[in-house]
C-alpha cells in the first residue's frame, strides 16, 4: 500500500526540481543584472564623490583668489609706503613684509594651478564614467527585457508551483521527521533530495540497484535510498496500475 506522506514528499521533490529547471531557464540573467546594478551604483557613487570634490575645490579657489587679491592690495600699499620711509630699518622691514606676502601669493598661485589640474583630471574621469554608465545602463535594459520575456513565459507556472509547494508542506507539518530528512537530503545533493530510478539504475550515480530496492521504491511505502550515493529514490512506476 502506498504511503500517502511518502508520495507527498516525492511530489514536493518534483515541484522543487521543476522550480530548479525554471531558474535554469532564466540562466544567469538575474546574476548579470545584479552585477550590472552593482557596477552602476559604484560609478554613480564615484561621480557623487567627484562632484563633491569639485564643489570643495571651487570653494577653495574662491578663498585663494580673495586672499590673492587682498595680498596684492597689501603689497601695493607697502610699495607706496616705500617712498615715505625715513630710515633703512623701516625700508628693510617693508621689503621683508613684501617678500613674505609675495611668497604666500606664489604658494596660492601654485595651489590654484594644482586645483586646475585636479579639476581637469576629475572632469576626464567624469566623462569616462558617463560613457561607462551609458554602456552599463544599455546592457542593463537589454538584460532586464530578456529576463522580462523569460519571466512572462514561466512566472505563472512558478507561482502555481510555489502555491502547491506550500500546500504540501502544510499537509506534512505533522510529519516533521519526513520533512527534516527531505531537507537534509536536499542540502547533501545540491538542492534535489531524490533521484529517479530508470531501468533499475539510480539516475544520480547511474549504479545498478538491487531488485528488492526497486520493488520497495515502486511500492512507495517507505523512503528508499541508493546504496551507492545515498540519495533518496523514487520510481515513476509507482501505482501505475491504480
Amino acid at each position: 500500500m502506498i504511503n500517502n506522506n511518502i508520495a507527498k514528499v516525492i511530489d514536493l521533490h518534483k515541484i522543487d526540481k521543476r522550480l530548479s529547471d525554471i531558474n535554469s531557464e532564466r540562466g544567469d540573467l538575474p546574476s548579470r543584472i545584479n552585477d550590472l546594478n552593482q557596477k552602476i551604483d559604484s560609478f554613480s557613487n564615484q561621480n557623487k564623490d567627484h562632484q563633491t570634490r569639485l564643489e570643495d575645490i571651487e570653494k577653495r579657489k574662491v578663498l585663494l583668489n580673495a586672499d590673492l587679491s587682498d595680498k596684492e592690495k597689501k603689497i601695493n600699499d607697502l610699495n607706496e609706503q616705500m617712498y615715505k620711509v625715513q630710515s633703512n630699518k623701516e625700508y628693510e622691514a617693508l621689503l621683508l613684509e613684501i617678500d613674505h606676502l609675495n611668497k604666500e601669493n606664489d604658494q596660492n598661485l601654485l595651489d590654484l594651478e594644482n586645483f586646475e589640474e585636479e579639476v581637469t583630471n576629475i572632469n576626464t574621469l567624469l566623462n569616462g564614467n558617463k560613457e561607462e554608465l551609458e554602456s552599463l545602463n544599455e546592457k542593463l535594459l537589454k538584460n532586464e527585457n530578456r529576463l522580462k520575456d523569460a519571466n512572462s513565459l514561466i512566472e505563472k507556472e512558478e507561482k502555481d508551483l510555489e502555491k502547491d509547494r506550500k500546500n504540501i508542506e502544510s499537509e506534512l507539518l505533522h510529519e516533521e521527521n519526513l520533512l527534516e530528512i527531505y531537507n537534509d537530503k536536499k542540502s547533501e545533493n545540491d538542492g534535489l533530495a531524490f533521484a529517479q530510478i530508470n531501468r533499475g539504475c539510480c539516475e544520480n550515480c547511474y549504479s545498478s540497484l538491487p531488485p528488492q530496492l526497486v520493488i520497495d521504491a515502486n511500492n512507495c511505502n517507505q523512503l528508499v535510498t541508493c546504496p551507492t550515493c545515498n540519495v533518496l529514490l523514487y520510481s515513476e512506476e509507482t501505482n501505475k496500475e491504480d
